[in-house]
């Protein structure tokens, strides 16, 4: 398996729970379209006001944003990448080759475990039946900056972190990190 289908695997395994887990919460916490989840909650707890940056959207870090970027995605990309490094032709072989693929990986978990978040529920049809094409629409109003293609159209950073994602997985591949 070389770098790439390393990745995609890691990814996958680490996204597929965690977008089946944010639309049971979702669900289970009754969260209408574009709502935050409700501040009396243990997961909409917020630790953070106003983020430094505008990334994503205007997200604000609640308990479940810090357990899912800081302690699930992290120990979920690290453990699986490690446990399956034997199937891998060549895996990252230095400290900053693994770092740059966990950047890479948590890029690739951002985007795949959102757009999983919206098939799910369009494929459950709940919380939201028709989140998929709402979604191709433009309607997840949390998602800022969008792209416009000829019948649909995607966050931005569905655009950007690909190229990003890309740019790691070459640079681990051809310096041999």
């Amino acid at each position: 398996m070389n770098i790439g289908w390393f990745y995609v695997v890691v990814v996958t395994i680490a996204s597929v729970p965690l977008a089946l887990f944010e639309r049971w919460g979702i669900a289970r916490f009754k969260v209408g379209w574009g709502e935050p989840l409700p501040q009396n909650t243990f997961w909409g707890k917020q630790l953070i006001q106003k983020m430094p940056w505008n990334l994503v959207g205007e997200v604000l870090l609640t308990r479940y944003h810090f357990v899912m970027f800081f302690v699930f995605i992290p120990t979920a990309l690290t453990a699986s990448a490690i446990f399956l490094k034997r199937w891998a032709a060549e895996p990252p072989t230095t400290i900053v080759g693994w770092g740059l693929f966990i950047l890479a990986c948590l890029l690739g978990v951002m985007e795949l475990e959102d757009f999983l978040f919206f098939v799910f529920s369009t494929i459950v049809g709940s919380p939201y039946p028709h989140a998929l094409a709402r979604f191709f629409r433009g309607e997840a109003t949390w998602h800022k900056g969008w792209v416009t293609f000829v019948w649909f159209k995607l966050p931005a950073y569905y655009v950007i972190f690909p190229f990003v994602i890309a740019s790691l997985l070459a640079a681990i591949s051809k310096f041999k990190l």
